[in-house]
């Protein structure tokens, strides 16, 4: 990930951009490093988390994800993705 560019496209300083420290995973999402998941956005009830999205990825046959715990997987399309995490009101913005 090229945080330079990320930022420059989002209109912010890079020194805004960092990873979520352990303690506001569990608080936002309810996991720990290594189970960060788009899924658990649903724990994210007071919305605070804003979903990214790299615009290639709907060129992708199946988008992988743990279902809140790293030992499964879940396979859905991208248009599958979208309509899980719109249901959760989490409206991602493309990137890329």
């Amino acid at each position: 990930m090229n945080f330079k560019a990320l930022a420059d496209q989002l209109g912010i300083a890079r020194s805004r951009l960092t990873f979520a420290s352990e303690d506001e995973l569990e608080d936002l999402l309810g996991v720990v490093s290594g189970m960060v998941t788009p899924l658990a956005l649903m724990h994210d009830g007071k919305h605070e988390v804003q979903v990214l999205l790299n615009r290639d990825l709907h060129t992708l046959p199946e988008i992988s994800a743990h279902p809140n715990i790293n030992t499964a997987t879940v396979l859905m399309s991208y248009g599958d993705l979208l309509k899980v995490l719109r249901a959760m009101r989490h409206e991602p913005m493309v990137i890329g």
